[in-house]
C-alpha cells in the first residue's frame, strides 16, 4: 500500500520527479513517518522487524546483480578504447577520492569514539546512492552500529540535493566557457532522431505502465534458480574458506584471525564474488561433451528476468531500509555527519574543477565530467539531466563512452566489492593502512590518465 501511494505521489507531484526522489524512497518515508520515529501509527516491533530485512534482501540483490547485466559491446569499446580507459580511470579516482576524504575525516575525529564505519558513508551514499546506502544498513547491523546505516541513507539524500543544486549552477555557469562545440559527431546526427523517437515511445510506455516486455515464467524460474545457486555457493565458500584458515592457524599460527575476518564479511559480499565467478563459468566452461551446463544464465530471457527480479528486490531493500531507521539514534550523530557531508561536497568540486579536465578526454571533458558529477552525488540519471542542460550535450559522445566504461567500475565501487570490503577492514583497525593504499592507487590512476592523454595527443587515437 505504501509503495502504491508512493507511486501516486511521484506521478502527481513534480517536485519528487524533478529531484529524482523515486517511489521506493517515498514509500519508505511514508512508513518511517507512520512508525515510532513519526506519528506512531506503527509499533516499534514493526520497525524492528522491518529493520532486519535489508540483510536478507542484500544477499538476494547481490546474488543476481551481475547475472542481470547484459554483455557489453566489445567492438564499440575497442573503437573508443583510449577514451573508455580515461573514463574508467576517472570513476575509480573519483570513488577512491571520496573514500579517502572519509578516512581522513575519521582519523582526525576518531578520538571522539565514533565508529570506523563513518569513514565510508560518503562513497556509499554519494557514489553508491540509495541502493548501496540501504545495503550499508545490513553491514552496520552486523557490526553493531545501525546508526551509521541510517546516516548512510541521509548521506544519499544530501548527495542528491547537493548534486542537483550545485550541478545545475555549474552546467549553466561554466558550459559556455568549457564546452568546445555543441555539434554532434556525424553518426550521432544521423541517429539522433531515431534515439529521440525511441526514447519518446519508451517514456510513453512507462507512463502507461507498459514496459513492452512480458514476464517469461520459464526464464523467471531459471533466473531464480541461478540466484539461489549463487547464494548457496557463497555460503559454502565463506564457511569453507574460514574453516580452512582456522585449521591453518591452529597448525602454524600464521593466519591469526583470518578465519574470523572471513566470517565477518557480509554474505552478500561473497554472493557478489560468486556471481562473478558463476557468470564467468557460464561464459567459458564446458564439460567433456562440449555442453555448458550453466549456459542458460547467459540467455537474453534469463538476463531480462534477473534484471526484473533485481529491480523488485532493490526497491524493497530501499523501502525497508528507510522504514527501519531510528531517527533518534541517528540524530545523536548529526554534528559528525555534517562534517562528513561538508567534506563530501568539497571533494566533488575539487574532483570536477581540478581533476576532470586533466583526466578526461580533452574534446569533451566538461560533458563527461558533468555526468560523473551527477553520478558522484547520487545517481547517473542526475548526471544525464545535467548533461541535457548543456547546449548540444545530449548529442555528445560522452554518454556513449560513459556507458561503455561502466563495466570497469560498476562491480567494484559505488556499492560493489571494494565498497563493502573496506568497511570490514576499517572495523579491524586498518583505516590508516587503507588511506595509504588508496592514495597510492589514486596517484597511479592519475599518472595512467596523464600518460594515455599524452599518447592520444601524440598519435591521434580516434575518438569516435
Amino acid at each position: 500500500m505504501s509503495y502504491l501511494l508512493g507511486r501516486i505521489i511521484y506521478q502527481r507531484i513534480y517536485f519528487f520527479r524533478s529531484h529524482f526522489i523515486h517511489p521506493p524512497v517515498i514509500a519508505g518515508i511514508i512508513l518511517l513517518a507512520s512508525g515510532p520515529s513519526g506519528f506512531g501509527f506503527l509499533s516499534p516491533e514493526f520497525r524492528n522487524a522491518v529493520g532486519e530485512w535489508p540483510g536478507y534482501l542484500a544477499v538476494l540483490l547481490f546474488s543476481g546483480l551481475i547475472l542481470g547485466e547484459k554483455k557489453s559491446r566489445v567492438h564499440d569499446g575497442e573503437k573508443n578504447l583510449p577514451d573508455v580507459l580515461l573514463q574508467g580511470s576517472y570513476v575509480w579516482f573519483l570513488a577512491l577520492g571520496q573514500i579517502a576524504v572519509g578516512l581522513i575525516i575519521y582519523l582526525i575525529i576518531s578520538p571522539t569514539g565514533i565508529s570506523p564505519l563513518f569513514a565510508h558513508i560518503i562513497e556509499i551514499g554519494w557514489v553508491g546512492g540509495y541502493g548501496a546506502a540501504s545495503t550499508m544498513v545490513a553491514v552496520s547491523q552486523k557490526f553493531g552500529a545501525r546508526e551509521v546505516g541510517d546516516l548512510s541513507i541521509f548521506s544519499a539524500t544530501v548527495g542528491l540535493m547537493w548534486g542537483g543544486l550545485s550541478g545545475m549552477y555549474i552546467a549553466g555557469r561554466f558550459s559556455s566557457r568549457y564546452v568546445r562545440s555543441s555539434k554532434a559527431p556525424d553518426d550521432d546526427k544521423k541517429n539522433a532522431g531515431k534515439r529521440r523517437t525511441s526514447a519518446g515511445r519508451k517514456a510513453t510506455n512507462i507512463k502507461k505502465g507498459n514496459t513492452g516486455e512480458d514476464v517469461n515464467p520459464e526464464a523467471l524460474v531459471l533466473a531464480s534458480v541461478a540466484m539461489f545457486l549463487v547464494i548457496i555457493t557463497a555460503y559454502l565458500v565463506r564457511e569453507g574458506v574460514s574453516s580452512l584458515f582456522f585449521a591453518l592457524d591452529m597448525r602454524s599460527g600464521l593466519f591469526h584471525n583470518w578465519g574470523k575476518f572471513i566470517l565477518e564479511l557480509p554474505l552478500f559480499f561473497m554472493a557478489l564474488l560468486c556471481a562473478l565467478a558463476v557468470r564467468k563459468f557460464a561464459s567459458f566452461r564446458k564439460d567433456v561433451a562440449g555442453v555448458n551446463p550453466l549456459s542458460f544464465i547467459q540467455s537474453e530471457e534469463v538476463v531480462n528476468e534477473s534484471a526484473r527480479i533485481m529491480l523488485f528486490v532493490l526497491e524493497l531493500l530501499i523501502i525497508t531500509a528507510i522504514a527501519g531507521m531510528d531517527l533518534r539514534t541517528a540524530g545523536h550523530n548529526l554534528g559528525v555527519f555534517a562534517i562528513f557531508m561538508l567534506g563530501a561536497a568539497a571533494s566533488t568540486l575539487v574532483m570536477f574543477f581540478i581533476f576532470a579536465k586533466r583526466m578526461l578526454p580533452d574534446d569533451y571533458w566538461f560533458e563527461l565530467g558533468i555526468i560523473n558529477y551527477g553520478m558522484a552525488t547520487g545517481i547517473t540519471a542526475l548526471g544525464l539531466m545535467l548533461l541535457r542542460s548543456i547546449p548540444g550535450g545530449m548529442n555528445s559522445r560522452a554518454m556513449r563512452v560513459y556507458a561503455m566504461a561502466a563495466p570497469l567500475s560498476a562491480p567494484f565501487i559505488g556499492g560493489g566489492i571494494v565498497t563493502f570490503l573496506l568497511p570490514a577492514m576499517s572495523m579491524r583497525g586498518y583505516a590508516g593502512q587503507e588511506l595509504l593504499g588508496i592514495i597510492c592507487c589514486m596517484v597511479l590512476l592519475y599518472s595512467f590518465s596523464v600518460y594515455i592523454k599524452r599518447r592520444i595527443r601524440a598519435y591521434s587515437f580516434p575518438n569516435t
